[in-house]
C-alpha cells in the first residue's frame, strides 16, 4: 500500500477537506458534556486555552512532538490540519486525532496524549500568601489546595475574612470564607473552584488577630485596639479587655455592654456592666466571665454641659472684650 505522504499535494487537500466533513458531527459528540456520572465529571480534567500538550503517534513517529493550544481552542496536528480540543477530555481528544489521522494513513491505530503544562486550569491566589499569582491544577482545587499551592497564608493573614471571587454570566461575584481551620487541619469549607477563580486572602488590622467571632470575644469601642480577642474558654472581663489594649483614657467603665449567648437555649442576654465596681469596691458583678462568641462595647465618656461649652464661653467672652477695649481706645482718641 502506498503510504498517504507520497500522495500528489491536490490529493491530500482534497482528503483533509473530505475528513474535516466526516469528523465535524464526531467533533461535536465529544465537545458534549458526558452524562451519567454526575459529580465524577468535575473531577476529569478538560483541555483548555494554554495547555501544552505532547503528541505520540507510535506508527508515524515524525508528528510526535508538543502542541499548544490555542485562544481559540485549537492545536496545529501535521497532516491533518487544525484540531478542536477544547473541552475535551484527554481519551476524546486522542479518538479524535485518531480517526483524523487515519484517514491519511491506515496503519495508524491510536495515539497518545498527555498534558506536559497545565494552564488551562488557572486560579489566583492574592493578598495575605507566601506566593501571590496564578495557580495551574490538573483538577479542579479545592480552597485548601489553593492556599497550599500558594505557600501557605503569611503572619499577617486574616484567615477568618477570605474572599472568592468567581465569573458568573460574565459578572464578578464575591463570598466570603473562613479558612482559619487551615491552621489547625479542621473545619474547612469544601468548596471547590473553578478556573479563573481567585481566591483573596486579606491583611489583618495593626494589633488585631485573625480568628472568628465564634473563637473569641468581639471588643470594640473606647480601647486601644478593637479587635476579635482570641480565647480558648471562660475568662474574666478585665482579662479579655487588657488582651485588647485595654480601655482608652475616655472609656465610660461604668456602662460597659456585654451581649452574651447561651449555648443551650441559644438565647441573646445584654446586660450594662459597671466595671468600676470591681476597680474600686472589688465587686464581682463588675467584673463577669465571658465566653467564646459574646460581644463587649466599651462606651466613650461623654463630657458634661459645662466641660464641653465652656470652652465656646469663654471664646466668646475673650472676643467681646477684645472688641471692647478696641472700641474704648479709638472713642478716647
Amino acid at each position: 500500500m502506498t503510504s498517504s505522504r507520497m500522495l500528489p499535494r491536490h490529493v491530500r487537500m482534497l482528503v483533509a477537506t473530505l475528513a474535516s466533513l466526516l469528523v465535524l458531527g464526531g467533533a461535536a459528540v465529544a465537545q458534549s458534556p458526558a452524562t451519567g456520572n454526575g459529580g465524577d465529571e468535575d473531577e476529569i480534567y478538560r483541555i483548555g486555552p494554554g495547555d501544552v500538550l505532547r503528541l505520540n503517534v507510535p506508527q508515524l513517529p515524525d508528528l510526535d512532538g508538543e502542541l499548544t493550544v490555542q485562544s481559540d481552542g485549537r492545536i496545529y496536528v501535521q497532516q491533518v490540519g487544525e484540531v478542536t480540543v477544547a473541552n475535551l477530555t484527554l481519551e476524546e481528544a486522542e479518538q479524535l486525532i485518531s480517526r483524523r489521522l487515519q484517514l491519511f494513513d491506515p496503519s495508524v491505530t491510536s495515539v497518545v496524549l498527555g498534558v506536559v503544562e497545565f494552564n488551562a486550569l488557572r486560579v489566583f491566589a492574592l493578598g495575605a500568601v507566601s506566593e501571590p499569582g496564578a495557580h495551574n491544577f490538573e483538577t479542579p482545587p479545592t480552597l485548601w489546595e489553593v492556599l497550599r499551592a500558594a505557600g501557605g497564608p503569611a503572619e499577617n493573614a486574616n484567615l477568618a475574612s477570605c474572599r472568592v471571587i468567581t465569573v458568573v454570566d460574565g459578572r464578578p461575584q464575591s463570598r466570603i470564607v473562613d479558612l482559619s481551620g487551615y491552621l489547625t487541619g479542621t473545619g474547612l469549607p469544601d468548596d471547590v473552584l473553578r478556573s479563573g477563580d481567585t481566591l483573596v486572602v486579606p491583611l489583618v488590622a495593626d494589633g488585631s488577630v485573625g480568628v472568628p467571632s465564634s473563637q473569641g470575644v468581639q471588643v470594640f469601642g473606647s480601647v486601644a485596639t478593637p479587635t476579635t480577642v482570641p480565647i480558648q474558654g471562660p475568662m474574666d472581663l478585665v482579662s479579655v479587655l487588657m488582651l485588647s489594649g485595654a480601655p482608652m483614657t475616655d472609656a465610660k467603665l461604668s456602662e460597659v455592654d456585654w451581649v452574651h449567648r447561651e449555648r443551650e437555649s441559644g438565647r441573646t442576654i445584654s446586660r450594662r456592666i459597671d466595671l468600676r465596681k470591681f476597680l474600686q469596691e472589688g465587686k464581682a458583678s463588675g467584673n463577669p466571665i465571658v465566653h467564646p462568641g459574646d460581644v463587649v462595647y466599651v462606651p466613650q465618656e461623654r463630657p458634661g454641659w459645662l466641660q464641653e461649652y465652656l470652652p465656646l464661653f469663654l471664646t466668646v467672652i475673650t472676643s467681646a472684650t477684645t472688641l471692647w477695649l478696641a472700641y474704648d481706645r479709638i472713642t478716647e482718641e
